[in-house]
């Protein structure tokens, strides 16, 4: 790599990891509706989560937009209007950020310059923090299920950390 390349390097990587950050928050927040639809799915069955849950939820949506999974929701869980504005708000951010956002030529024009740089990281930014406060909403719900289990997402993430930081993550060997 030259010199160019390096300084190239150096002043995008602020953008990449924000533009990461902010397509980790879009696919949280579509993970965390499957994973309400799973628990709701698994809740008359004695199990904390069914494997015919979480085979018969990843079927059904694994082709719907994130649109039609919230609406799948909807007709299983209760969100007070506000709550809609933010979640409907929260999938067009997310379609932005995945489909749009480097086809807007002004995003493209911004990258030129140091303060059109940090003006898309800080745009970025804003978009993930709006996706992940969106993303808290489901998030509640699915800890009023692992509440009755003895649980949280809280703890849960937790003991994902541990496993992770020991190096003991199993990964299930499951197709989608």
């Amino acid at each position: 790599m030259n010199n160019a390349d390096d300084a190239l390097s150096k002043d995008m990587a602020p953008i990449w990891e924000a533009y990461g950050k902010a397509c980790f928050q879009c696919q949280n927040l579509e993970s965390s509706f499957r994973f309400l639809l799973i628990l709701n799915a698994s809740k008359d069955t004695g199990e904390v989560i069914s494997n015919i849950a979480v085979e018969s939820v990843e079927t059904e949506t694994s082709q719907y937009t994130l649109n039609k999974i919230f609406r799948l929701a909807q007709e299983k869980e209760y969100f007070k209007r506000n709550e809609i504005t933010m979640l409907i708000k929260a999938n067009k951010t997310r379609n932005n950020v995945i489909h749009n956002y480097w086809n807007d030529r002004s995003n493209i024009e911004k990258m030129m310059t140091p303060e059109g740089r940090l003006a898309l990281k800080l745009d970025l930014e804003k978009l993930s923090s709006e996706l992940w406060r969106a993303n808290q909403i489901v998030v509640r719900l699915i800890d009023r299920y692992l509440i009755a289990l003895g649980l949280t997402t809280e703890i849960l993430k937790s003991f994902t950390s541990n496993m992770y930081e020991e190096g003991r993550v199993e990964i299930p060997n499951k197709k989608h």
